[in-house]
């Protein structure tokens, strides 16, 4: 298995070429999402400015997780999307062959360091991890001092790709089904909403506990998942459905989500539990940690909603 594997390395080779301070738009392309649920979730505005760019076949490589975020909801009918875990089989072999321009989206270390993205027809193969040279033939190196938004899209202004802004489309339907749901579940039209995407249920239930302190009003708690304890689960909505109820939230809670990025789109306050995240100064948000005290966190929450 290691013979094999070092045979097929060898089909890289450093690749030389004239970079005329632009890409062709006619370009097929592949973009690599970060395997971290908050870093693929900062880098979707990217992603998307991408998509909109190149006029060729658009690929994202994406964990399993995102698949139904990414290809049926966000991008539905834009991109075509590879798991992951089919690429971890055999990327030589289900690669697609018609790739010509290779996007690595994620923060060293990439996830594709040992074992890279390939396509015999990949002429531009971009990444910001050295060590993934000669693999990739474009080694970016964005501000280490960037946040996690603006790390991403400085790559694309590196090579004369414009940054659009992203809204995700939300129907109407979804809008008020997503209000009925809330409804029916027990929420008030005078409460404030908090969406609570956290992966431990001991923390959420301090978060809980925290902003019932902070408000004398209702509070309604709402979650992409099943945390239970009085929180409603909102994954019944699918993808569109907990983005739509994200629209109507007063703040946005989170360790680790594929929907962080959603929250800054649409400048949703947000609070970061217990994270590494750098968040543009421009967005609202606070970050607290679980060896801080609890009054801080009661604080915080009261801060970003008022």
């Amino acid at each position: 298995m290691m013979i094999k594997t070092l045979i097929r390395k060898l089909r890289f080779r450093p690749n030389e070429f004239r970079f005329k301070c632009a890409f062709p738009r006619e370009l097929n392309i592949a973009i690599s999402l970060s395997r971290d649920f908050n870093q693929l979730s900062l880098a979707l505005n990217s992603a998307y400015s991408l998509i909109e760019f190149f006029s060729g076949n658009k690929y994202i490589i994406g964990i399993d997780e995102a698949k139904p975020l990414i290809a049926d909801f966000l991008f539905k009918d834009k991109v075509e999307f590879i798991p992951d875990s089919e690429l971890k089989k055999d990327p030589f072999e289900l690669f697609p062959e018609d790739v010509d321009l290779i996007w690595d989206l994620s923060k060293p270390p990439t996830p594709h360091a040992k074992l890279p993205l390939y396509s015999k027809n990949s002429k531009y193969r971009i990444s910001t991890d050295p060590e993934t040279y000669p693999y990739y033939n474009i080694i970016l190196a964005p501000s280490p001092e960037s946040d996690d938004i603006n790390y991403f899209e400085k790559q694309l202004r590196l090579m004369n790709v414009p940054i659009l802004k992203f809204k995700p489309s939300l129907r109407d339907l979804a809008k008020r089904t997503a209000w009925d749901y809330l409804i029916f579940k027990g929420h008030g039209e005078q409460h404030i909403l908090i969406v609570i995407d956290i992966i431990d249920k001991g923390v959420a239930e301090l978060v809980r506990s925290a902003s019932k302190t902070a408000f004398s009003t209702g509070v309604t708690f709402v979650s992409p998942h099943d945390l239970g304890n009085g929180i409603i689960d909102i994954s019944p909505l699918g993808p569109e459905g907990i983005a739509a109820t994200m629209s109507l939230a007063d703040l946005f809670v989170v360790d680790n989500s594929l929907y962080l990025g959603i929250a800054a789109l649409m400048k949703i306050p947000i609070l970061l539990i217990n994270s590494e995240v750098k968040l543009p100064e421009n967005l609202v948000h606070r970050a607290w940690r679980t060896d801080t005290e609890i009054g801080q966190l009661v604080e915080d929450i009261r801060s970003l909603v008022e």
